[in-house]
């Protein structure tokens, strides 16, 4: 035992003469986290509702009405030149007795015939007001009706192909383990494992989030014994073919405006956008500086169960949820992954989890040898998502922005 002598007249004892272990600790109950929940979109795709999966491939069909519109794969010379040639891809999409206008210079046409292969039409000009003009590769001609003789057949059947969409559950596993010595440890903020517990969920959530927008889809069959096969869900990042910009720069309300005309033009009007910061900071911008109209202030919005930061005015009036996902700042902006806004139909996407294998949390994982607890959850999932190809789709990626308008 050592004596310890107070100093000055009083004789009084400072904070160091006490044993540092017979202090009580001074600890705020609560441990605070780097990051808070961010998993919006999927919190959006459980809120609209899962359907369970069956197998470990999930189908879906996709269709499409009558084709609108085709292209000219080759000139023609003049205003009375009888023989037109389709681009290959636009093969079989008119049939006889059909009406186009050439969306260039005017003129409507009819079709008279269309050869076996499917593309080259014979053609009567100079339907209606507007004169026979020679026309250039790559023009576009509206399909506007057919004129049929009387009494004539129904001629030539159109059917539009239904596409076969798919993907793949992947199975995710986050787990955490604690030795029996240190599980009856007693600690500030609850004891291990069960405060670990929560902070795994977060964390597995944030993988499921990760996956349906950058999962790539993928079925691995190297051995039906070892190594057993594994599945990949795809997500938007793949999915996503039509309707993707490059902004190589700064974003304008204008580019958005012209991004949104195509998103808006297909599909439902229930769409959402998810933002990196810097494109957040692109939205704000156009409020400070006066573009009241492309930017409305509305914290309190909830949609689908997720608070949205704001809405930005669409091309065809409608107003698009804007989420920033503030965990993408850590993504490098020089790239194509980095500074990206997603716009996603959310009519036409769905979360699919394997049939009794959606998030479980599964306890006393470890073996029976080994003095701990091993405790995990258990996800095996996949994501639906139509009309994200094609030549047209009812979803949008921006990438590429590197910087906000001056």
């Amino acid at each position: 035992m050592a004596l310890v002598k107070g100093t000055g007249p009083a004789g009084l004892v400072s904070t160091e003469g006490t044993l540092p272990e017979q202090k009580v600790i001074d600890m705020d109950s609560t441990i605070k986290m780097l990051d808070l929940d961010t998993d919006q979109f999927t919190t959006m795709l459980d809120d609209l509702g899962t359907k369970a999966a069956t197998r470990e491939k999930v189908n879906w069909l996709e269709d499409d009405y009558a084709p609108k519109m085709v292209k000219l794969n080759a000139a023609v010379a003049d205003g009375v030149a009888t023989s037109a040639v389709l681009a290959p891809a636009y093969k079989d999409y008119i049939k006889t007795y059909d009406t186009l206008r050439n969306l260039t210079t005017g003129e409507a046409i009819r079709v008279t015939a269309v050869n076996a292969d499917g593309v080259t039409l014979t053609i009567t000009r100079s339907e209606g007001a507007t004169a026979g003009a020679a026309m250039t590769t790559g023009q576009d001609l509206l399909i506007t009706g057919s004129a049929y003789p009387q009494g004539a057949d129904v001629g030539d059947l159109l059917y539009v192909q239904r596409v076969l969409g798919y993907n793949y559950t992947q199975i995710f596993r986050t787990a955490w383990g604690f030795t029996g010595t240190e599980v009856e440890i007693e600690q500030y903020g609850g004891r291990d494992p069960a405060m670990e517990q929560a902070k795994k969920l977060v964390e597995h959530r944030s993988l499921l989030e990760r996956a349906a927008f950058w999962g790539a889809r993928e079925f691995m069959t190297i051995n039906t014994n070892s190594p057993k096969p594994y599945g990949s869900a795809g997500g938007m990042f793949e999915f996503i073919q039509a309707n993707r910009f490059d902004a190589n720069g700064a974003i304008t309300a204008d580019y958005i405006d012209n991004v949104l005309r195509y998103v808006y033009a297909h599909g439902s009007t229930d769409k959402v956008a998810y933002a990196h910061p810097l494109i957040g900071m692109a939205f704000s911008k156009m409020n400070r500086v006066g573009q009241g109209l492309y930017w409305s202030n509305s914290g309190d919005n909830n949609v689908h169960g997720v608070k949205v930061d704001g809405f930005v005015s669409g091309a065809y009036g409608y107003k698009l949820p804007i989420i920033v996902k503030r965990e993408w700042n850590s993504i490098p902006e020089a790239n194509e992954f980095g500074a990206c806004m997603f716009i996603i139909d959310m009519n036409y996407v769905s979360r699919r989890p394997m049939r009794n294998r959606d998030t479980k949390l599964l306890t006393n994982r470890q073996g029976p040898g080994i003095d701990g607890i091993i405790n995990e959850y258990l996800t095996e999932s996949s994501f639906q998502i139509a009309h994200g190809g094609g030549t047209s789709g009812v979803h949008g990626l921006i990438h590429g922005v590197t910087s906000i308008a001056p």
